[in-house]
């Protein structure tokens, strides 16, 4: 089963979330995501902090995502994606 690896880029805003949402499981979490080890209930748990930050951080004043919020909602589609497509 091929998954897209996360960049770079990716990879530290991710890390950013989990460090701000969920401190305890950065690494365990990490990991898993290198190894495309993430079970479908750990991708809908990842994908939830990521909304949860897109909504505390990836909003301007007119409600319209800011760069932050782009890249957030680019990070959502990749994590979310196996769950979608099986793949």
């Amino acid at each position: 089963m091929t998954r897209r690896s996360l960049s770079a880029q990716e990879l530290a805003l991710l890390q950013e979330v989990l460090q701000t949402r969920a401190s305890e499981r950065v690494e365990e979490v990490l990991d898993k995501l290198r190894a495309n080890t993430l079970a479908p209930a750990e991708r809908t748990w990842l994908c939830e902090l990521i909304g949860a930050e897109f909504a505390a951080t990836g909003l301007g004043p007119d409600s319209e995502p800011t760069s932050r919020g782009e890249r957030l909602e680019g990070l959502l589609d990749t994590i979310n994606r196996p769950n979608i497509t099986g793949r």
